[in-house]
């Protein structure tokens, strides 16, 4: 008689054997990710360091997991060992006021390098001038803005729309808003579908909205490609797509004000000429890591999209477990999970935040039956 219990364990025995085979050879290529500073330490970092920078970098290294990796110590790094390497830089004076150790010849050499090679670079706020001085981009920046501290009860957020002004078939020449609402790097992110009139010459549009600031205090740093090649008709979507195809780039987002094809303030920068890596640049207004001692309702959302970004150029095989991440939306119900170590010792009553570091096999049993392998690295 068929037992299909039997048969079961059979198939969680076969699968955890072939997950700590593949997972062994694979762990000695485990890279992860770094949070690259001027700062020596993370400690300095704090003592010294801009707010939002200091938040950012505490979320790598104790909630996404990473490395603290000095701009002081980069020479002696080998920076193969990583997948992805970020660079935040929020501080006052923007631009005028960007860390000349990042511009460095042999500091500049060595991150070009790593990047020609394959690696990834998550680049924010005006860290996007980075992409300027390896030389992927151009600095056609045509949003530059540095103001005081603005108290106000708004929301701010970043629209994945260019040309929301001109509505499909009903903006001149019948062109269309291009929109990049269903990209991956949005995914999971809350939002609001807000909706505009401009009369009766353009229709009524709607369009997603991705907040990431709540009300009260918020820092007035705003920086945004142009796109556009050769000119600066701003009506027409050409300003953006050739910019795209230019640089062999996806224009993802924009300040919500924005209506018109420009004004790029998140993008994604695929493999270009001799740069084999890629990079994502995140310079929105309100991407703001620390609300100046306020409780932000959205910081879900800026955690959000940039856990979406660094799962994406590969942080995710980071040295920490991402917590409440592992296999929640495969099983609508789990009947059981169980933990085994890389020698293929089941844990009992294994407890996934006091566990010591190492490598670990998750596997989850559905009440359907299906089952589900996931490779912990903590």
């Amino acid at each position: 008689m068929f037992n299909m219990n039997y048969s079961f364990k059979i198939l969680r025995i076969f699968v955890f054997m072939f997950v700590v085979c593949c997972f062994s050879a694979a762990n000695a290529q485990t890279k992860k990710a770094a949070f690259l500073s001027t700062f020596s330490s993370f400690t300095s970092l704090q003592s010294n360091g801009d707010d939002d920078e200091i938040a950012a970098a505490d979320w790598l290294l104790n909630t996404y997991g990473g490395d603290f990796l000095s701009v002081s110590s980069i020479l002696s790094v080998d920076l193969s060992q990583y997948n992805v390497i970020w660079l935040a830089i929020e501080r006052d004076n923007g631009f005028s006021n960007f860390p000349v150790t990042l511009t460095n010849p042999t500091v500049l050499s060595k991150i070009k390098t790593f990047y020609q090679n394959g690696g990834n670079l998550l680049l924010t706020n005006y860290a996007v001038k980075y992409l300027y001085e390896l030389g992927r981009a151009n600095n056609d920046f045509g949003e530059i803005y540095e103001g005081p501290v603005d108290y106000n009860e708004d929301t701010w957020g970043l629209i994945p729309v260019f040309g929301r002004w001109f509505t499909a078939a009903h903006g001149p020449n019948n062109v269309y808003a291009i929109d990049r609402s269903d990209d991956p790097l949005y995914r999971g992110l809350t939002y609001e579908i807000r909706f505009i009139n401009e009369g009766q010459e353009f229709a009524e549009y709607t369009y997603t909205f991705y907040p990431l600031i709540g009300p009260g205090p918020k820092e007035i740093h705003r920086v945004a490609w142009n796109g556009g090649v050769s000119d600066y008709n701003f009506s027409l979507p050409s300003n953006i797509t050739e910019f795209e195809t230019r640089f062999n780039m996806e224009a993802l987002g924009t300040f919500e004000f924005n209506e018109y094809y420009r004004y790029i303030t998140i993008g994604r920068w695929l493999k270009h000429n001799n740069f084999n890596g890629k990079a994502i640049t995140i310079s929105e207004w309100s991407y703001e890591w620390n609300q100046n001692n306020t409780i932000n309702p959205y910081q879900a959302n800026i955690q959000r999209l940039t856990k979406n970004a660094l799962d994406e150029l590969g942080g995710n095989s980071s040295s920490y477990l991402i917590k409440n991440e592992v296999n929640k939306d495969k099983c609508d119900n789990t009947v059981k999970t169980e933990i085994y170590n890389i020698n293929g010792k089941l844990l009992q009553n294994a407890d996934l935040e006091t566990m010591q570091k190492g490598i670990y096999i998750l596997i989850e049993t559905c009440s359907n039956g299906n089952i589900y392998t996931k490779k912990i690295v903590k």
